[in-house]
Order: structure tokens, then C-alpha cells, then sequence
């Protein structure tokens, strides 16, 4: 009835939600951090964008 204070069974429930939802938040935010990451790379190369050079070889 409202305005009687929760149960405990509905704050156990309430927080349970609370709790998958910041998981959720977190997972969600963990692949959107990945896929930036990925597209950087692929723009940019895994040298930060400098070209690749060998040393020339001194015999």
C-alpha cells in the first residue's frame, strides 16, 4: 500500500536491478571504448600513424 516503507524482499529486488543496470552501463561503455580503440588503429596503424622504417643493414 502506499505509504508504508518498502519490504525487504522490494529493496533486495530494487537494488538487484540497481546493480545488473550498472553492469549493463559499464559492459555497454567497455565495447564502446574497444570499438573506438579498433577504429583508431585501423586508421591510424599500430605505430600511432609514423611510418615503419628498417635501419639500413651495414655489412
Amino acid at each position: 500500500m502506499p505509504g508504508e516503507p518498502p519490504t525487504r524482499e522490494q529493496e533486495e529486488g530494487d537494488f538487484g536491478l540497481i546493480v545488473a543496470r550498472l553492469f549493463e552501463a559499464g559492459r555497454d561503455a567497455q565495447e564502446s571504448h574497444v570499438r573506438a580503440i579498433e577504429d583508431i588503429l585501423d586508421r591510424y596503424g599500430k605505430t600511432g600513424g609514423a611510418p615503419v622504417e628498417t635501419p639500413p643493414v651495414k655489412d
